[in-house]
């Protein structure tokens, strides 16, 4: 939850944190809207799908840059969703294979293999979720619905459906990044004293 009036100085390392935890989402939602044009303008091409795998591993980065310096009072929550992560990088080890070191590859010739995602995907819902129960933020809430729902529907979709419901997610992370972007820093830190390890 969040402390508006805190009376602790920021260290550096809290500051960098923070900053990191918001770059993150910043850049998760710019790559998911990225992905999803980029599935609009140039569909399964070679190409275009040699930029989404390099497009899909770099959301495994931004998204881990958010999972590692996320500030959650408590640390059995924290030590599950970095525990999420890792087993979402293992994942992302079944794909590069199944890809041949493309990740996308399999993703749109086998139907199943996007339930593979489910672990990033949870990681960011549960960001999403983290924001909306400290902070209200409305598009939290609708986060940690869609996307987990998106990837499990994602075998039964269209090419459009997929497109659109890519865009709308990648538009709804980056408005969230936004929201952060102009809280005070403090805001993410809360009471340390509160902190349960």
């Amino acid at each position: 939850m969040p402390e508006v009036y805190i009376n602790q100085e920021l260290s550096k390392k809290d500051k960098l944190s923070v900053f990191l935890y918001r770059l993150g989402i910043g850049l998760t939602g710019l790559l998911l809207l990225v992905g999803g044009l980029l599935m609009l303008l140039k569909g399964s091409e070679p190409g275009a799908t040699k930029a989404g795998g390099i497009l899909l591993i770099s959301l495994y980065v931004t998204t881990g840059i958010s999972v590692l310096n996320i500030h959650l009072y408590m640390g059995s929550l924290k030590r599950f969703l970095r525990g999420l992560y890792i087993f979402s990088l293992a994942l992302l080890g079944i794909l590069l294979f199944l890809g041949a070191g493309n990740p996308v590859q399999p993703l749109l010739t086998m139907p199943l293999t996007g339930l593979l995602l489910l672990p990033l995907g949870g990681c960011i819902a549960f960001i999403g979720a983290k924001e909306a129960y400290c902070f209200n933020l409305l598009e939290g809430y609708f986060l940690a619905i869609l996307i987990p729902f998106y990837i499990l529907l994602w075998p039964l979709m269209g090419r459009d459906l997929r497109i659109y419901g890519l865009i709308f997610s990648g538009l709804l992370v980056f408005f969230l990044s936004l929201r952060k972007a102009v809280m005070p820093l403090s805001f993410d830190i809360g009471d340390k004293s509160k902190y349960i390890p």
